[in-house]
């Protein structure tokens, strides 16, 4: 295991690297991923980065020999219940996160590792000039708005001085395949200013994001209710390798970990083995027998079923 990661660190290559852009028919990718931009974008390290639900036909997993997966739960979980079994014929090493270990099959464990990130000299919370509140408007991207409150409450640790821009982009629910009418957006404001009484808010867009250069003394806070929708977010990605903080990094190195990767100055990845925990694949795989549903992504029953047995293995 290891001397395939070392093997693919060594080679470079990734599907994410520039050489290979004019070969991978995007138009193939499925819609939803569209809808997730930006924190789905494509960033380079030499551990491949990439949506494995981007897999439009294996014989892409031949550009190298470990792929570190970004994908949430979700669009995991159909594609190991449907790739079952091709996956050991590619014989290809994937690094997940630790969470999305209860969905790896017991008998494919041998070909999955456990990525994390850390941020050692995270800037704290009370010591940023400007947090930036993040979220995708959603219920799938945030969760029940009823535990927003508590979820915003660590804000309340920052400076007086500090300055809040929230960066809310309101989109449709990715794996809906109609519309459905939300006022979330209205009610998230109204948590937002009673968990942060008397405070001043800027409101920023993509475009407003993205123009930002360097992210020294920012904190960013995702809202992220869990990894149904993403495990490593872009934007993550993006704020620390220009200096700012990310609530979801952790400042602790694992102990674990056998192989490390320094993503940029200010955080790093690391390769450990898989926690020891129980497996729902069973409980996915015979309900996908029974299921008429030809793209499970897209199947809410499914989702509701992988998101009950994560529950019974957090």
């Amino acid at each position: 295991m290891y001397q395939v990661i070392k093997s693919q660190y060594d080679t470079g290559t990734a599907l994410t690297h520039t050489g290979y852009g004019h070969d991978i028919r995007r138009d193939l990718w499925p819609k939803f991923h569209w809808d997730l931009y930006p924190i789905v974008n494509d960033y380079y390290h030499e551990l491949n980065p990439y949506y494995v639900y981007n897999l439009y036909s294996f014989d892409m997993l031949e550009t190298s020999k470990a792929i570190t997966v970004r994908d949430g739960f979700l669009q995991f979980a159909a594609f190991l219940v449907t790739n079952l079994q091709k996956i050991p014929e590619a014989d290809q090493h994937f690094l997940i996160h630790p969470a999305l270990t209860p969905i790896v099959p017991p008998h494919l464990r041998k070909y999955f590792s456990a990525w994390k990130i850390s941020q050692p000299k995270k800037l704290p919370l009370k010591d940023a000039k400007k947090v930036i509140i993040f979220g995708l408007v959603g219920e799938t991207y945030l969760g029940e708005i009823e535990g927003m409150a508590a979820k915003l409450s660590p804000l309340k640790e920052a400076s007086p001085e500090t300055l809040f821009e929230l960066y809310l982009p309101i989109r449709k629910e990715p794996f809906l395949t109609n519309h459905r009418e939300s006022v979330m957006h209205y009610q998230l404001l109204d948590v937002i200013k009673d968990v942060l009484p008397g405070r001043k808010f800027k409101f920023i867009n993509n475009e407003d994001f993205f123009e930002i250069g360097h992210f020294g003394s920012t904190y960013f806070f995702d809202l992220a209710d869990d990894l149904s929708i993403v495990a490593d977010n872009y934007l993550h990605f993006h704020v620390a390798s220009r200096g700012g903080a990310v609530n979801l990094f952790s400042t602790e190195v694992p102990k674990d970990s056998y192989f490390d990767l320094a993503l940029s100055f200010n955080h790093q990845l690391h390769v450990c083995p898989l926690p020891t925990v129980g497996s729902i694949f069973m409980e996915l795989l015979l309900y996908s027998k029974r299921s008429s549903v030809k793209d499970l992504t897209l199947d809410n029953i499914f989702h509701t079923l992988v998101r009950e047995q994560l529950k019974k293995h957090p």
